[in-house]
């Protein structure tokens, strides 16, 4: 779902013109095979594949929406990005308590990519220019041969570029603030009716508070 998300927030969001630094040719290519790798995994739908694509950073987020979804309350929940709240309530309506605890951050992900939910947008990507700069880097996504504002980070951790979702989470929010307020409902109302809409069942206003 994110992933489909970031897609569609790339056409809204045009590349400035400043040039990026021409990088090492061969921190580019090791950098273009890990996003390729995480493309190939994601059209596969192998969730435990992209789980050990991806960085501790994006681990540690989907850890902290796992826990969110068994104990947090309303009033923490609503108070998050609109990206968080729908990856919670999500969790909460489709995903039973049983089988939330018995996962971490990675196989949270790897639930997400393995039900659809990280769609195959984000393998149709085509990376633009790629900056590397030490243990980070970032690759600019390609809308129509031209280069987008939204850029996909990476970092090099334990031997190995992996991919940091975390860093297009912006466009992913403000693809959600679009909507919303094409969508004329409050913020909390907007969050319900879409993850009804994405798991084909009404969501109640009871999913705010933890599940029993």
């Amino acid at each position: 779902m994110t992933t489909m998300l970031v897609a569609a927030a790339l056409a809204l969001t045009p590349s400035p013109d400043a040039g990026a630094r021409a990088p090492n040719a061969e921190a580019t290519a090791a950098v273009l095979s890990a996003f390729k790798a995480y493309q190939a995994a994601l059209l596969r739908k192998d969730g435990p594949a992209c789980a050990r694509l991806v960085d501790s950073a994006t681990l540690a987020y989907y850890q902290r929406m796992r826990d969110l979804a068994l104990t947090g309350g309303a009033a923490e929940i609503k108070k998050l990005p609109m990206l968080d709240k729908v990856m919670i309530v999500r969790m909460r309506h489709q995903v039973p308590v049983a089988e939330i605890k018995q996962m971490d951050g990675g196989r949270m992900l790897g639930y997400g990519v393995s039900q659809g939910w990280i769609g195959d947008k984000g393998a149709q990507a085509v990376f633009g220019d790629i900056d590397v700069n030490g243990d980070v880097a970032s690759g600019a996504f390609m809308i129509d041969g031209k280069p987008t504002s939204t850029r996909m980070g990476l970092r090099n951790e334990r031997g190995a570029w992996r991919i940091n979702l975390l860093s297009v989470f912006p466009a992913s929010n403000f693809l959600f603030k679009k909507l919303q307020k094409e969508s004329g409902k409050p913020e909390d109302d907007f969050v319900l009716s879409l993850v009804g809409t994405l798991a084909g069942t009404p969501v109640p206003d009871t999913i705010w508070n933890p599940r029993k």
